[in-house]
């Protein structure tokens, strides 16, 4: 039996979510869809600090 650690699926799921989020800017763009890089940006920011907030709760009631 492995043991998987936490912090490994988070790093995975955020390595995903980069990925797909990527392929799919990648095909707006690519069929001339206008592409507004600032909301993007806040969106990728937004789940980032998701992710630090519940790590950070996570270690606080450890």
């Amino acid at each position: 039996m492995f043991l998987i650690n936490g912090s490994l699926i988070i790093l995975l799921t955020i390595m995903s979510y980069v990925v797909v989020r990527g392929i799919l800017v990648g095909k707006k763009y690519r069929n001339n869809i206008q592409v507004h890089w600032q909301t993007e940006t806040a969106k990728f920011l937004f789940v980032i600090y998701i992710v630090w907030l519940f790590l950070s709760l996570c270690f606080l009631y450890q």
